[in-house]
C-alpha cells in the first residue's frame, strides 16, 4: 500500500512537472511573439511620428508668395508669365 502511494505520488509529481515545463515553453514561444510584434508596432510609431513631424513642418510654414509660387508650379503646373519652360524628351 505504501508504495503504490509513493508511485502515485512520484507520478503525479512527473506530470506536474512535464505541464510545467510544456506551459514554460508556451509562454517563452508566446513571449517572443509578442516581443516581435512589440518591435514592429515601435517601428511603426516613430514612422508616423516622423510623418507626423513633416506634416507640422508644412503646416508651421509661412504662407509668403515664395510657397504659394510653388505650390501652384509644383502641383498645379502653372507658371510666371515671364517664365519660359523647356521639356525635353530624354530619359537618360
Amino acid at each position: 500500500m505504501r508504495a503504490s502511494k509513493n508511485l502515485f505520488i512520484k507520478i503525479a509529481v512527473l506530470i506536474f512537472s512535464v505541464f510545467c515545463f510544456i506551459s514554460l515553453l508556451s509562454l517563452k514561444l508566446k513571449n517572443n511573439s509578442l516581443q516581435e510584434q512589440a518591435e514592429n508596432l515601435n517601428r511603426q510609431v516613430l514612422e508616423y511620428t516622423d510623418y507626423i513631424n513633416e506634416l507640422q513642418a508644412t503646416l508651421d510654414a509661412p504662407l509668403d508668395d515664395e510657397y504659394v509660387a510653388e505650390i501652384a508650379r509644383d502641383k498645379l503646373g502653372l507658371r510666371h508669365p515671364q517664365e519660359v519652360v523647356f521639356y525635353s524628351d530624354d530619359s537618360e
